[in-house]
């Protein structure tokens, strides 16, 4: 039909109203009037002019090229209230003709087809969206190759194999760490039984083939262990050895300078049969001391703790370093020791004139390890 029936309006206009074609008497379509404004359908007007080039109202001459757009009378039709294309569907919206178009488009009661390849079901509009979440042809990515599959085509996907595999690999690896792991608890067992026979016997300082590197720190879980053992170690008081940090019994007995007086120095030479040690300070000078004149500080590579931190003593970093380059790759000197401060921090004096406070028990971190000067340093 040429013009709009009837039916499509919910309150069609009156059988006279000037929004009805002159020539089928339904509400116009696309209004087209002649110049003396007499509106018609434009698709019943072309037919008209098929037969004779003249209004069918007034006679005047007309053509399709000559008639023109009939503006109001299309915006008052525009305006006319309508039924959904879905009313039979459950659709009960009125809405302006100019919209219909695109209200049916959005049309929850329209019938569309699922997008999923394979699937031929067709539903509402509004049921789409829950239909695709569960529809057995949806796509979803592989986890292994990340390629788009139709959930029904998952099991058969070839990269099943592949997964497969992988498992197979990660339970193999699971397996080897756990045999690492086995191997390492009974090493820990072998040592801390070794350990405990050692302290039994009053021999807290095995031998070694080689000194450990300066740099060297233990195991955070191992800490606490070593720390007991350091404390029982100087509790004891084992005759001091080439390396060992050493601080005077009695500074009042040697003159200032000629001693020690109150700082540590490491020992450089031990004459066994006159017991005499040379003894190197941070001031870099040597002194020579009998072994009852002096007392145990520390083991080289010791962790720094409040106890040894005194002045003097050779310290590199240790085993909560966090300082990063401070001081340089080289060692330094205690220059204010852990007593005089009282606050788990000491005061060192790097080889590159640096000077900084470092954690020596503080927040329970431990910075410093004692250097070996064995290796590092030669007195002049």
């Amino acid at each position: 039909m040429d013009c709009w029936d009837d039916d499509l309006f919910a309150a069609p206009p009156s059988d006279s109203h000037p929004l009805r074609c002159a020539i089928c008497q339904c509400i116009m379509k696309n209004a087209v009037q002649c110049s003396n404004q007499h509106c018609f359908g434009e698709g019943c007007l072309k037919k008209a002019l098929e037969r004779v080039s003249e209004c069918p109202i007034c006679r005047e001459t007309l053509t399709t090229t000559t008639m023109q757009p009939a503006s109001l009378a299309r915006s008052l039709v525009d305006t006319l209230l309508v039924y959904c294309g879905n009313k039979t569907e459950g659709c009960l919206m009125q809405i302006p003709l100019e919209k219909k178009s695109s209200h049916e488009e959005e049309c929850g009661y329209r019938y569309v087809s699922c997008p999923n390849d394979g699937c031929r079901k067709r539903m509402y509009q509004k049921d789409l969206a829950s239909h695709t979440l569960t529809c057995e042809h949806r796509r979803m990515p592989c986890d292994v190759c990340k390629c788009e599959l139709s959930v029904s085509d998952v099991h058969s996907h070839a990269c099943l194999t592949s997964l497969t595999t992988r498992l197979a690999s990660l339970e193999n690896t699971v397996t080897s760490l756990k045999k690492q792991l086995k191997t390492e608890q009974e090493q820990r067992s072998v040592l801390q039984t070794l350990l405990t026979d050692m302290l039994a016997s009053g021999d807290a300082r095995p031998a070694m083939s080689k000194p450990a590197p300066s740099s060297a720190s233990p195991r955070t879980r191992d800490l606490g262990l070593t720390l007991e053992v350091q404390k029982r170690t100087r509790k004891d008081s084992p005759r001091p050895a080439v390396g060992d940090v050493v601080q005077s019994r009695d500074p009042a007995s040697h003159p200032p300078e000629g001693s020690l007086s109150n700082a540590a120095g490491w020992i450089v030479i031990d004459e066994h049969d006159h017991q005499p040690f040379q003894i190197h300070s941070f001031l870099n000078k040597t002194y020579w001391y009998r072994e009852r004149e002096v007392s145990f500080v520390a083991h080289p590579n010791d962790i720094v703790t409040r106890e040894n931190a005194i002045v003097g003593v050779p310290v590199v970093r240790g085993p909560h370093w966090k300082w990063g380059d401070q001081g340089g790759t080289s060692y330094g000197f205690i220059v204010e020791s852990a007593a005089s401060r009282g606050d788990g921090w000491c005061k060192v004096k790097w080889r590159n004139n640096l000077v900084a406070s470092y954690r020596v028990g503080a927040e329970g971190s431990y910075d410093l390890t004692v250097a070996d000067m064995r290796r590092l340093a030669r007195p002049s």
